[in-house]
């Protein structure tokens, strides 16, 4: 069973952050892509039971997760920065240099 999975986005005056909760996806597995304004996740998700061990809550759990997200326009997603950190996927994604804010200088 594939899932989507939880996932915040705080958007800034420079860009956004994306969170993204990947409990047991493992670094090496997680695939980040881009399509047009379009970024999408997809990272199985690894069981490590050991071999001995008997799980007493059979709970359903994910395969793995699949997330497309549509972006502003503005966001620059070929200059993003991933980082996997106590299983949550941080994204910092700047906007176009076009698009960030400037001062307009008023002349004499």
């Amino acid at each position: 069973m594939i899932t989507e999975p939880n996932y915040k986005i705080t958007n800034n005056d420079t860009g956004a952050v994306i969170e993204i909760d990947l409990p047991g996806a493992n670094k090496d597995s997680i695939e980040l892509n881009s399509e047009n304004d379009t970024l999408k996740v997809h990272a199985p998700r690894e069981i490590n039971t050991p071999e001995n061990w008997q799980l007493i809550n059979q709970a359903i759990k994910p395969e793995g997760y699949e997330l497309n997200l549509k972006l502003e326009p503005t966001l620059n997603i070929a200059a993003a920065k991933a980082k996997l950190e106590n299983a949550v996927l941080t994204l910092t994604i700047s906007k176009h240099e076009a698009s960030l804010p400037k001062e307009i200088p008023i002349l004499n």
